[in-house]
């Protein structure tokens, strides 16, 4: 039985559609949207951010970030589009760790805080992924990017990113191996680097508003199927995803709020910026941008066009087109890239997580595959770990495969790329109250009461299946797919034709027939994909800065 969710419903009303500018606010299930907060939100989009600004009594930019503005990175074909792979965001992958006899936990810990302190949480446990921003930071995390770039082969552009998507597949099949030795015993860590490529973020108003009933549709549409199982990404509030590489962000306005903290260290109300390495105790005094301020570049990122079909250049190209869609259709791409999801018309996607094979995983996994939630109350010590997600999805931990204490063989431990966990428990809903405790002490016959803090706390115990999560993927959505180049989740396929015979896992057998098409047959398919182009409407980048 498939996984049921358990909130409440929402209002299902559209608001009106509102015109202006050659703008099309798409409908929301929100408050109505004034043209003022679309204008601010654009400004604030292309705003040129700097670092210490105190009228906020914040730090501003940064003190890590990928960008200095939205439109830095979102750029192709207009505002608010992709960008390609000089703007990938960069992680450092922690692949396999070789262990000498003698190894102790302490000396392994140790030797992965040099390859990155990140890779190592507060509970001592090895996780498999940190984060490497483009720019700024103190010296540490400025030698810790550095390192990374000179043992690296390929090559890196000055905007952060793989200089060309051939940089980006050196990066992936060529990992650099760390080593280091202690008193009583040596190691070796396997590394390499990960990369996420930006997303157009066109006609994103109407994915926001793709109704939950037709992902639960899609997902019982592909049980039937023989080649495909998409899932739904079931986020740690039980919401479905629909945004970002992973699917691990629900509402277009959790995507902004991310992405503000993220790629350009403006802290929000509810998201903390990145950490520098070489102030681990600093703490941002304030915020950086403000929840209205969020709220409008989520209003005018909801008001860009919808992506659409280039007009045939003659009745020759219009039939080619359709032959290239009948195509598509035949060799079985429509099971995944679905030309219509509800208000958002010709996105092609279903929106679901798909297994896409050995070949195109990164540690920064998709969330688990949820059978079932039951929510539940709980109580718990204030300050007790909760689990979060990562912006690019959840970092697997090592902790399922320990660390040996002691060994007496060398041992090689690779960082698991499966999910085999059957249940776990989400904290979503807190409030603090306080509870008596009593406290016997070990010993003797004293007893004491205190008051200790504690948490009640509404939470989703879920029963999870194991699932291949670091090589699930989000369909992306294919409408204005030829002005987004490069393509796959790193930018890795310079062309569609290579995009294509990149896929695998459910798309094998799609990729397969694809290869084996005749000639023409190949031609027409890519001239439908061509005919997907950006919208000619959207709005093109000003140098016109908004002040704070």
């Amino acid at each position: 039985m498939w996984h049921k969710r358990l909130l409440c419903g929402r209002a299902s009303a559209w608001r009106w559609v509102i015109f202006f500018g050659g703008l099309v606010v798409a409908p929301e299930i929100v408050s109505a949207v004034t043209p003022q907060d679309v204008a601010t939100g654009r400004s604030l989009f292309e705003k040129q951010w700097q670092s210490s600004n105190p009228a906020m009594g914040s730090d501003g930019l940064g003190p890590l970030f990928n960008a200095t503005s939205c439109v830095g990175c979102h750029h192709q074909g207009g505002v608010g589009g992709g960008g390609d792979s000089r703007f990938n965001a960069n992680s450092i992958g922690l692949d396999a760790i070789k262990l000498s006899a003698n190894a102790l936990r302490s000396d392994v810990q140790r030797m992965v805080r040099t390859l990155h302190p990140s890779l190592v949480d507060s509970s001592g446990n090895l996780q498999a992924t940190a984060t490497l921003p483009h720019f700024g930071g103190t010296l540490p995390m400025r030698s810790l990017r550095q390192r990374y770039v000179a043992h690296s082969s390929s090559e890196f552009a000055a905007e952060g990113g793989a200089a060309t998507p051939a940089d980006v597949r050196e990066n992936m099949t060529a990992s650099w191996k760390w080593k280091g030795v202690t008193a009583k015993t040596g190691m070796e860590i396997e590394a390499r680097i990960f990369q996420r490529n930006t997303t157009a973020l066109f006609g994103a108003g109407l994915i926001d508003q793709v109704p939950d009933s037709d992902l639960e549709r899609q997902v019982a549409i592909q049980r039937r199927h023989p080649e495909v199982s998409g899932r739904l990404s079931i986020l740690r509030d039980n919401t479905y995803g629909r945004f970002g590489w992973r699917g691990n962000l629900s509402r277009l306005a959790d995507f902004v709020d991310q992405a503000c903290a993220n790629e350009m260290g403006l802290q929000t109300k509810r998201r903390e910026q990145p950490t520098d390495l070489g102030m681990p105790d600093y703490r941002n005094p304030g915020i950086d941008i403000r929840e209205d301020q969020v709220l409008q570049v989520r209003d005018f990122i909801a008001a860009l066009p919808r992506p659409v079909r280039a007009k045939p250049r003659s009745s020759e190209h219009a039939s080619e087109i359709a032959l290239g869609e009948r195509v598509f259709n035949k060799i079985g791409c429509n099971a995944c890239h679905v030309k219509d999801m509800g208000p958002a018309t010709e996105l092609y996607s279903d929106l679901l997580l798909h297994d896409m094979g050995d070949r195109l995983y990164d540690y920064d996994a998709a969330e688990p595959d949820v059978v079932r939630a039951e929510l539940i109350r709980q109580v718990v010590a204030i300050g007790a770990a909760t689990e979060t997600s990562g912006y690019r999805g959840r970092s697997v931990s090592l902790a399922s495969s320990p660390t040996p204490i002691l060994t007496r063989e060398p041992v090689y431990q690779r960082t698991p790329r499966r999910s085999n966990a059957l249940r776990d428990t989400v904290v979503i809903q807190p409030g603090q109250r306080f509870t008596r405790v009593r406290i016997i002490n070990p010993g003797s016959c004293e007893q004491r009461n205190i008051h200790t803090p504690m948490q009640e706390q509404m939470a989703y115990r879920r029963t999870l299946r194991p699932s291949n999560v670091t090589q699930e993927w989000r369909t992306p959505p294919l409408w204005g797919v030829a002005d987004s180049a490069p393509y796959m989740h790193d930018g890795r396929a310079e062309t569609l034709a290579e995009s294509i015979a990149m896929h695998g896992g459910e798309a094998t057998g799609s990729r397969d027939r694809y290869l084996n098409l005749g000639f023409a047959q190949r031609e027409a398919l890519q001239a439908f994909l061509k005919s997907l182009i950006a919208p000619p409407t959207a709005p093109q980048p000003t140098t016109l800065a908004a002040s704070r």
